[in-house]
C-alpha cells in the first residue's frame, strides 16, 4: 500500500524535483494526491518526457504497459523508491509490482456506484445521514432563507452575492427571455411533440445560432443559457396552448417570470415562494447521470449546448428525471386512498417499482423531500385539494417495511402534486425540472472546462481471446 505521506528524505526530495522541473511548477503543489491530468501542466505530452526522465535519472527502463500505472506522485515514488532497493539495483520492476502501486484493477463497480472520477466544489452529498449542500450551505436553511436568483449566482460563483451583484444578476435574467425566430419557429413545428424532445431539438438550434461563441465558459453566457432554457420550455406551453406568452415583469424574479409564463397568468404570492423553493430544491444534486453526461461532453472540448443537450437526454429517462412525472402518473392510476393497499400489492406481484420511493445515494428520506412535503401540504389547503396528498400519505404507510430497510421517499415523491396543484401539465414536469437542474448542470460544465480532462473509464471484456476468424463460406 502507498504511504500518502510526504517525507523530507532524499528520495522523495529528488522525486518532487523531477516533477517540478519537468511540469515547470512549484513544489509547494505537489502532493500524493496530484495525478495525470489534475493539473494543465501534466498532460500526455508531458507524461511521456517524464517517463523519459525518470529513466535517465534513475538508469531503469519503464515498460509501455507500466506508463499507464505511473500516473499518480504517490505510485511515481514508490516506482523510484524500488528502483533504488539494492534487489533491484538493475531496474527491473515486475508490472504486477506497479499494480501494487495502487492505481489500477480489474474490480466492476457496476454503474460507477461508489466511485469518485474528480473534485468538485458544487455540491455536498451525504447519503447515510440525508444531507444536501450547495457549495457548504445545507439545503434546509437555502430553501428557507433563499432565492432561486441566489442559487444560480452561488452555484457559478461558489458564494452568495452582495445586494448590489444580486440585482445585476436579476437584470441579466431579465434580459435573456427572447428567443432566436428560428428556434421559436422551430417550436410552432414541434408543438404537438413530446416537450422534452421539443427542448432536445431547440437546444440544437440554439446552439447552431450561437456557434460563435458556444465554447465561450463564461457566467455571461452561462446566465443567459439558464434563462433560455426556462424560455423555450415556457414558449413551447404558449405556442401549444395557441396564447400569447405573458410578458417578462421586472418586479418579479426569474422563477416568477416562468411561472408566469408557464402558465398565462400571474399567480398568488404563496404560489410563486412554493414555486421558488421548489427550483431551489430541483437545481443541483452533484454527479447524477445527467451531470454525469454533461461533464463527459465537456471533457471532450465540445460546446455547452451539446453538453446541455446531452444532458437532457439522460435527465428524461424514467430511472432518473422521468420519474417525477411517473410518480403523477401512479396516483392517477390510484385514484383514490382506499385503492392504494391493493395497488401496491399488484405491483410488488408484479414485480414493477413504487414510483416515489428508493435513491441511489441516500438510505434515509431524501432531505429534498423533507422540504417539499410542507410546500404540497400548504398548497393542498390553498387548492382546497387534499385526495393526492391523501394518496401519497397511504402509499408511505403501506411502504413502511420497505422504508426500513433504506428503501425511503425521494424528491418526486411530493414534487409531482406540488406541479399539479400549481396548474402546471403533467407531460411539463420533467422540462420543468430540467429549467430548475440547468444551472447545476452549468456549474459542473463550467468547472469541469476549467481543470478539464477527457473522462475515459474502462470496460472489462469477458468474451473469447485469440478467436480465429472463420471466413464466410466455412461458417
Amino acid at each position: 500500500m502507498i504511504s500518502t505521506d510526504i517525507s523530507n528524505n532524499s528520495e522523495n526530495t529528488d522525486v518532487i524535483d523531477l516533477l517540478a522541473s519537468t511540469f515547470k511548477i512549484s513544489r509547494e503543489i505537489i502532493n500524493d494526491d496530484l495525478h495525470y491530468q489534475s493539473i494543465p501542466e501534466w498532460d500526455s505530452l508531458k507524461h511521456v518526457e517524464l517517463m523519459g526522465k525518470i529513466e535517465e535519472t534513475y538508469g531503469t527502463k519503464i515498460k509501455q504497459e507500466q506508463v499507464l500505472q505511473l500516473t499518480s506522485v504517490a505510485a511515481i515514488k514508490e516506482f523510484c523508491r524500488l528502483v533504488n532497493v539494492d534487489d533491484h539495483a538493475d531496474g527491473k520492476i515486475s508490472y504486477n509490482q506497479t499494480l501494487n502501486m495502487g492505481a489500477v484493477s480489474n474490480t466492476i463497480h457496476r454503474g460507477l456506484n461508489g466511485v469518485f472520477y474528480d473534485n468538485s466544489s458544487v455540491a455536498s452529498i451525504d447519503g447515510n445521514a440525508g444531507k444536501l449542500l450547495y457549495c457548504g450551505i445545507s439545503i434546509q436553511e437555502l430553501v428557507e432563507k433563499s432565492s432561486y436568483d441566489e442559487i444560480i449566482f452561488l452555484l457559478l460563483n461558489r458564494r452568495l452575492p452582495l445586494a448590489d451583484e444580486l440585482e445585476n444578476l436579476r437584470e441579466q435574467l431579465q434580459s435573456y427571455w427572447v428567443l432566436p425566430g428560428k428556434v421559436v419557429d422551430i417550436i410552432k413545428e414541434l408543438k404537438d411533440s413530446p416537450p422534452i424532445e421539443v427542448l432536445k431539438i431547440s437546444l440544437s438550434i440554439l446552439g447552431a445560432e450561437s456557434r460563435e461563441n458556444n465554447k465561450d465558459f463564461t457566467l455571461q453566457n452561462g446566465i443567459k443559457l439558464i434563462v433560455q432554457v426556462a424560455s423555450i420550455i415556457a414558449q413551447y406551453q404558449a405556442i401549444r396552448m395557441n396564447s400569447v406568452l405573458m410578458p417578462t415583469f421586472q418586479e418579479f424574479s426569474h422563477t416568477g417570470n416562468f411561472l408566469i409564463k408557464l402558465l398565462g397568468r400571474v399567480p398568488s404570492s404563496e404560489e410563486l415562494r412554493i414555486f421558488d423553493r421548489d427550483m431551489i430544491v430541483h437545481a443541483e444534486h452533484g454527479s447524477n447521470a445527467s451531470t454525469f453526461v454533461a461533464r463527459i461532453v465537456t471533457g471532450t472540448e465540445s460546446d455547452i449546448y451539446s453538453a446541455l443537450t446531452a444532458a437532457v437526454a439522460a435527465f428524461a429517462g424514467n430511472l432518473h428525471g422521468g420519474a417525477l412525472s411517473a410518480v403523477m402518473d401512479m396516483l392517477q392510476e390510484i385514484k383514490e386512498p382506499e385503492n392504494v393497499k391493493e395497488y401496491i400489492a399488484q405491483r410488488k406481484l408484479l414485480g414493477k417499482p413504487i414510483y416515489g420511493f428508493g435513491h441511489r445515494v441516500y438510505r434515509t428520506e431524501d432531505p429534498r423531500a423533507r422540504c417539499l412535503r410542507s410546500d404540497a401540504e400548504k398548497l393542498s389547503a390553498i387548492k382546497q385539494d387534499f385526495k393526492w396528498l391523501r394518496i401519497l400519505e397511504t402509499v408511505v404507510a403501506e411502504m413502511q417495511d420497505y422504508m426500513s430497510y433504506g428503501m425511503n421517499i425521494n424528491v418526486d415523491f411530493y414534487a409531482c402534486i406540488t406541479y399539479y396543484l400549481l396548474g402546471i401539465p403533467a407531460d411539463m414536469f420533467v422540462p420543468v425540472f430540467v429549467a430548475s437542474r440547468v444551472t447545476g448542470w452549468v456549474a459542473h460544465i463550467f468547472e469541469q472546462a476549467e481543470n478539464n480532462i477527457l473522462i475515459r473509464p474502462r470496460l472489462n471484456y469477458i468474451g473469447k481471446l485469440e478467436h480465429n476468424y472463420i471466413p464466410l463460406v466455412n461458417r
